[in-house]
């Protein structure tokens, strides 16, 4: 059992970093618990949200609150649920839906921003179903990482393709590039004397 202790999860989100969100049904179980590991996990590099379509008492969350406390050592008290409809979902680089059921309710979106997992709800059920959960959103939360790893790898060599086209444009002349690349990927930022247009 992991007891280290985790700094408090639920500040305000990273400026600049890509957003990733994460919806179930009720913001009580789930996307709680998912919210809490991806935070853990990609906390230098994203900046992580959840939502549910039907956002359940503060209450309903408490199971999955003790889980991520007593399996993880992450304290998650301060959750407070709330709707997706307060929400922009063009805001979000990515969103996920924690199963088939919650992403059909979801409005259209592009599929290379819409991730659809298969984590059965422990809502109702006994104790264990929570843990089992946890590590099923633990085992999707690798599998979006190495995403995240190609999309860099793919990127970095978009904008290495990019810069020299660029200098074979300006006749050679000498010019300062530099790109600075979020470990995640999904977005870069460039400083030159060249403005890039996408």
């Amino acid at each position: 059992m992991n007891t280290e202790q985790s700094p408090p999860l639920y500040g305000s989100p990273a400026a600049g970093r890509p957003k990733l969100l994460i919806v179930c049904q009720g913001n009580t179980c789930r996307s709680v618990m998912a919210e809490a590991l991806a935070r853990r996990r990609f906390e230098d590099t994203l900046s992580i949200s959840s939502a549910g379509l039907h956002p359940q008492p503060a209450s309903d969350a408490q199971m999955a609150i003790e889980t991520l406390s007593s399996t993880f050592g992450i304290d998650a008290s301060n959750h407070t649920p709330r709707a997706l409809a307060d929400l922009h979902l063009e805001d979000f680089d990515y969103v996920v839906a924690v199963d088939k059921r919650v992403a059909k309710q979801l409005p259209a979106l592009p599929a290379e921003r819409l991730i659809v997992w298969n984590i059965p709800d422990p809502w109702a059920k006994n104790d264990l179903q929570y843990p089992k959960a946890a590590l099923r959103i633990n085992q999707e939360l690798s599998k979006f990482a190495a995403v995240l790893k190609k999309r860099q790898a793919k990127q970095t060599l978009e904008l290495t393709a990019y810069s020299r086209c660029s200098l074979r444009k300006l006749g050679g002349r000498r010019l300062i590039f530099n790109v600075t690349l979020f470990q995640s990927g999904i977005r870069g930022a460039a400083e030159n004397s060249l403005t890039i247009r996408r």
